[in-house]
């Protein structure tokens, strides 16, 4: 028996791409961790990195954190893979983590430095600066609270 095979274009949605992503979490934890060293839980990294790739769960999101989190937003799922983009990171030295929360590094803010004005990815900008430091734990437990 014999078998053949041809090649054939892999559509990969640019949300699943590994440098996509790494830098969508570098860009989660500068412009939406708390402190000198952007601190952020595991959580809410899941929480935003499942927002942004939708304008409508953007918007919802938004519209949650701009009523104080009152507002439920449905259930987010939580994909494992995002885990493995935090392992890279720390690998790399770019982010920390302090047995609670991640962190930016220096090495982690100085990349983030370096390309946040390259014009890429402005979409994902504008609604993390939105989100800003609005996004509390303690809202994101409210959030986790209201899933229906």
């Amino acid at each position: 028996m014999e078998f053949k095979t041809t090649k054939k274009p892999i559509n990969i949605d640019t949300n699943s791409r590994i440098l996509y992503l790494t830098i969508i979490v570098l860009f989660i934890m500068n412009y939406t961790g708390s402190g000198k060293e952007k601190n952020i839980s595991l959580l809410k990294i899941h929480l935003l990195l499942w927002a942004i790739q939708n304008p409508k769960r953007r918007k919802k999101l938004l519209k949650s954190v701009q009523n104080d989190c009152e507002i439920s937003i449905g259930f987010w799922n939580i994909e494992i893979r995002n885990n493995s983009i935090l392992t890279f990171l720390l690998k790399d030295d770019l982010c920390g983590f302090n047995g609670k929360k991640y962190f930016l590094t220096e090495d982690g803010l100085s990349f983030i430095k370096n390309i946040k004005n390259l014009e890429i990815m402005k979409d994902e900008q504008e609604f993390l600066i939105c989100i800003g430091k609005k996004l509390t734990d303690k809202n994101v437990e409210k959030l986790k609270g209201l899933w229906s």
